[in-house]
């Protein structure tokens, strides 16, 4: 099982937005398949946990990612789509209290864009498909930290509002987009006190 700790932010593209010139490498074009799972009602949602499985290529990929203060662990293993990993699901019983797994949003997502800096700068064209037809779209830019530093994100992500990308607030899974759950997940608790 591969694990990595995942620190991104994401920003809304505005009317024609195109990513500037930040150096590095442009990387290939992708195309995937993702399929989201949750119980009926959204347990994982409502906590900020996002499973699913991931099909590019041919090849298919199970992805769990986990809150993790300002960031995500993110849990991968190889599989079909037939069930997800007992590897996996493993770690979801505090989450489903005893409901099952299905299938609640399919996406499609084109994705381009470049490697600088210590990061992975991502522009995704997202189709949300029920059957073959396709109810929504929207995109989103991501910025993905692999070695850079905090202070790296935040350059970068200035340099892409200048370019006309704009803040989404929350970070949230595409999940949330598709199923119009800005707003729907249970606040995090604080770890501040409160003065009696």
């Amino acid at each position: 099982m591969r694990e990595t700790l995942e620190r991104e932010i994401k920003l809304a593209p505005g009317e024609g937005f195109v990513l500037p010139e930040l150096g590095g490498r442009r990387l290939p074009t992708r195309v995937f398949i993702s399929t989201y799972h949750d119980t009926p009602d959204l347990r994982l949602a409502r906590h900020g946990v996002t499973f699913r499985h991931r099909i590019e290529d041919g090849a298919g990929l199970w992805q769990l990612k986990l809150p993790r203060d300002a960031a995500r662990l993110e849990l991968e293993l190889a599989g079909p789509p037939a069930r997800p990993p007992a590897e996996l699901t493993a770690l979801l019983p505090a989450y489903l209290r005893g409901a099952s797994l299905v299938p609640v949003a399919r996406l499609r997502t084109r994705r381009e864009g470049i490697q600088a800096r210590g990061a992975e700068i991502v522009d995704d064209s997202v189709a949300v498909l029920e059957g073959q037809h396709v109810t929504r779209r929207f995109r989103e830019i991501e910025v993905e930290l692999l070695d850079g530093d905090e202070r790296t994100l935040r350059q970068l992500e200035k340099e892409l509002r200048r370019a006309g990308a704009r803040a989404t607030g929350e970070l949230q899974p595409k999940l949330y987009r598709a199923l119009d759950l800005a707003g729907a997940v249970e606040p995090r608790v604080s770890r501040k006190r409160t003065p009696p």
